[in-house]
Formats: structure tokens, sequence, C-alpha cells
């Protein structure tokens, strides 16, 4: 019974990493103002967004590794389009800015934020 117990959980600890793993592409960016991911305001600087899962983002700042999740839905750009580079579009909600689209290099679709 005991060599059971420690090979389930050799197992757990073998398989666990890579479920915390980005599995999607990577977009770096520089911000050069603060802005508002859900509830959380992250400030000016640069920033890594890393595909978590699909449609889930997670929008890391590079100084501080504080981060927030993001979701989004995908929208065609054509069947011959390209995205010529990788960048994040930003909108005004009230006040503040916010996310609203994540645009991935040579991607045929953009990611649109759920607000």
């Amino acid at each position: 019974m005991k060599n059971r117990v420690l090979l389930v959980m050799s197992l757990l600890l073998t398989v666990m990493p890579g479920f915390c793993q980005d599995f999607g592409p990577k977009v770096k960016v520089s911000v050069p103002f603060e802005f508002a991911v859900s509830n959380t305001v992250l400030p000016a600087g640069d920033y890594t967004l890393t595909v978590q899962q699909p449609n889930v983002w997670r929008v890391t700042n590079v100084q501080t590794g504080d981060s927030a999740f993001l979701t989004s839905h995908d929208t065609v750009l054509g069947p011959y389009s390209a995205a010529p580079s990788s960048k994040l579009v930003f909108a005004f909600d009230g006040n503040r800015r916010i996310p609203s689209r994540v645009i991935v290099e040579g991607d045929n679709h953009v990611h649109e934020t759920l607000r």
C-alpha cells in the first residue's frame, strides 16, 4: 500500500508541472501608461502576454512579476491575411485604459478581449 501511495505521488509530481506551463503564443509589449485588467490596475512597464488555456491570457509585468488574466474570443482577419506584428491594443472604459485586442504576429485572427 505504501508503495502505491509513493507511486501515485511521484506520478502527480511528474505530471503537474505540465499543467502550469504556457502552451500558446507569447507577446511582449511595452505599455507607457497605467491600465486595468479585470479589477487589477497594472502600472506602465514591460509585459508578456501568454496563453494559459484557449482564450485565456496571462498579462505579466516583467519587472514585478505581477499579473492578471483576461479572456478573449477570436475574430478572423481573412483567409489570406496575417498580422504583420504582435501588439496589444487598448480602449477606454470610462476613464480607465483596458486591453481590447491581442494581436499575434503571423496569426490570421485577432483576439478580442471580453470585458
